[in-house]
């Protein structure tokens, strides 16, 4: 289909909306007008424009009438009718740290693999370990053929603030891999002053030591320097920040009691601990499905992380299936409302 982009947005639009209020999903729709479920998923996120002879078979299937359908796209095309499909988020999210070696990088990169399937990303390196870039230029010669090649730019860390307002533009999420908080102050929390969502991996300073212990000092229970990370938290919601803050557990499982702890600085803690291994760099791109052969042995290590990109894509909407299961129930709650 030869239409613009705009135009195929909208078209899209009524099929997923339909779609979604018959309480059809993706995998059974493509099964049904002969389409690979990964291919239909591409078509509805706009990562692939939707053909002809496909527009003509998911109408036929629910029930839309092709000719009311084209002239209402060609008349509404505009950004309300974009965001009946899926608005977009703009959103910035940071990982950061209080301390080094904690899985900031890993898991920036793991959670835009994963969002990249369903959303248009920009993954911002600004670590002075250049962890991402390194990552990625290493892919680049192990599967050239794969990896398609891209035009990697270059931001000043002191204009990256005013970067990410124009990344906003053409961006839905723009993940940004930070280095340790305090490194270089007062640019990252201008960077942190435009984020929508911190995150902050951590570990605990002796493992498996009770959070009672620290009665007296409780934000030692981490190990590196929360309390600064408390202050910065403190010092956003001061400034009318609306950014939601987040500790993420490393390898160690976190008492109850700190959560309670420290929600009370309005930080959320992650209830899953992500638990990095030496061999998830490799398994970056087939981290799921975990059914693939080559991640069979891995598979409890993949579990875990996948429970970690769950909640963060779950606090960040990222997660299409959930959008999808909000958007039917409001859909069965609207038709029961107009019965009455």
């Amino acid at each position: 289909m030869d239409a613009n982009k705009n135009y195929n947005k909208t078209l899209t639009t009524t099929i997923r909306l339909k779609r979604i209020e018959r309480g059809i999903t993706q995998a059974e729709l493509a099964k049904n007008v002969n389409i690979s479920p990964i291919i239909y998923g591409h078509i509805e996120s706009g990562r692939r424009e939707l053909k002809i002879y496909e527009f003509v078979n998911l109408c036929h299937y629910l029930d839309i009438d092709i000719d009311e359908t084209l002239e209402s796209s060609i008349l509404n095309i505009n950004e309300n009718i974009l965001t009946l499909e899926k608005k977009l988020k703009n959103k910035v999210i940071s990982f950061t740290s209080f301390k080094g070696g904690v899985g900031v990088s890993t898991l920036s990169i793991l959670l835009s693999n994963e969002i990249s399937k369903d959303y248009k990303i920009i993954l911002i390196d600004s670590h002075y370990q250049n962890s991402c870039y390194d990552l990625r230029m290493r892919d680049i010669k192990t599967f050239p053929e794969t990896k398609p090649l891209y035009e990697i730019k270059t931001v000043p860390f002191e204009n990256l603030a005013n970067y990410l307002s124009t990344a906003k533009t053409e961006y839905d999420y723009i993940i940004i891999d930070l280095p340790k908080f305090f490194y270089i102050e007062d640019h990252i929390e201008n960077i942190i002053e435009k984020s929508d969502f911190v995150f902050a991996p951590f570990h605990l300073r002796y493992n498996n030591q009770p959070f009672e212990t620290y009665k007296d000092e409780p934000l030692r229970y981490a190990d590196g320097r929360l309390d600064l990370f408390v202050n910065l938290r403190e010092r956003s919601s001061k400034k009318g920040n609306k950014a939601v803050f987040s500790l993420i557990p490393f390898r160690n499982n976190i008492d109850v009691e700190f959560k309670e702890y420290i929600e009370n600085y309005d930080i959320t803690l992650i209830p899953e601990t992500f638990k990095e291994f030496e061999e998830i760099p490799e398994y970056l791109d087939t981290i799921n499905p975990i059914s693939t052969n080559e991640n069979s042995s891995f598979a409890p290590y993949i579990m875990e992380t996948m429970k970690v990109l769950y909640y963060l894509m779950e606090i960040t909407d990222s997660n299409l299936v959930i959008e999808d299961q909000k958007n039917i129930k409001k859909l069965r709650w609207k038709n029961l409302f107009d019965r009455i």
